[in-house]
This record gives C-alpha cells, sequence and structure tokens, in this order.
C-alpha cells in the first residue's frame, strides 16, 4: 500500500494564500469606506451644531 497524496499541498497553500489576499483587500476597502462614513457623519454632527446650537430650555 503506498501513501501516495491524491492532491498538491503547495498548490493549495498557494490559492489559500491569494484567496486570503483578496479577502484582506476587500476588507481593507470596506473599514476605509466606514471610516470616510464616520468622518462623514462627525462633519454632518458638526454642521448641525453651527446651524442649529442649542437654546436654553424654558422651565
Amino acid at each position: 500500500m503506498t501513501e501516495e497524496v491524491d492532491y498538491d499541498v503547495d498548490s493549495y497553500a498557494t490559492q489559500l494564500e491569494a484567496i486570503l489576499e483578496q479577502k484582506i483587500d476587500i476588507l481593507t476597502e470596506l473599514r476605509d469606506k466606514v471610516k470616510s462614513f464616520r468622518a462623514a457623519l462627525q462633519e454632518e454632527e458638526q454642521a448641525s451644531k453651527q446651524i442649529n446650537p442649542k437654546r436654553p430650555r424654558a422651565l
């Protein structure tokens, strides 16, 4: 009985590495978009505060 491997481990590892690199690129792009979105939200909040400053509430 021979212990012959019916798959190429090196090829599998190479393919896995390529897939992981692709996923990392996608997630990095998504993270950058979320950061930009949060920055835009902060800018909008600051602009809103300048336009509508809080008025003292009457008791």
